[in-house]
């Protein structure tokens, strides 16, 4: 797959890695914002790589290819691309799942909004089977707010979350609400 994509022109290649980035929300229209290229354009590009056998209805075909397409090009750019493609799906009022998932893939997210999606990612993950995924979103949630009284708020969810998975991982966070409690007294 690589090989093939290398050998044609480079648009090829970044038409395919916008697509493996925007995964199910794939459609020329993303994939166009994403590489901050005309629709038209990006509608050629996709009917070369479907003509090639690549993509069908504007997928991938096949889920290692997608994976080796997201696999191969370099991290910080590819962290890049998520964050772009969050922020892409957010103005197109995207579940903040699928939001919260693109900035797991990119393991960073900035302060302000991107903080709320994960948390609103993780309740709904909790209110559902995904107590792993609530995990992930409320880490990195974390990590991005630089707010005592947030921080404190996330962790007690984070704790919550990590009971459900596994009890004596949630002990790692009970020193952190403590000293939250503390200095609040």
């Amino acid at each position: 797959v690589l090989a093939c994509l290398r050998r044609w022109d480079p648009g090829l290649l970044e038409m395919a890695r916008a697509l493996a980035v925007l995964g199910e929300h794939a459609s020329v229209t993303l994939a166009a914002s994403l590489l901050d290229i005309e629709p038209e354009a990006a509608a050629q590009v996709i009917e070369t790589l479907t003509a090639a056998g690549l993509l069908a209805a504007g997928s991938f075909r096949h889920e290692a290819a997608r994976s080796t397409v997201l696999g191969d090009f370099p991290a910080d750019e590819r962290s890049r691309m998520h964050i772009r493609a969050a922020k892409l799906l957010y103005q197109r009022g995207t579940a903040a799942t699928d939001i919260a998932g693109q900035f797991v893939a990119a393991g960073e997210a900035a302060g302000g909004w991107p903080i709320g999606i994960l948390r609103a990612a993780a309740e709904r993950a909790l209110a559902g089977d995904g107590a792993d995924m609530a995990v992930k979103y409320l880490e990195l949630a974390l990590a991005t707010s630089d707010d005592a009284h947030e921080g404190m708020e996330i962790t007690e969810t984070l704790a919550r979350a990590s009971w459900r998975v596994n009890p004596s991982a949630a002990t790692a966070y009970l020193p952190r609400l403590e000293a939250a409690m503390s200095r609040s007294d």
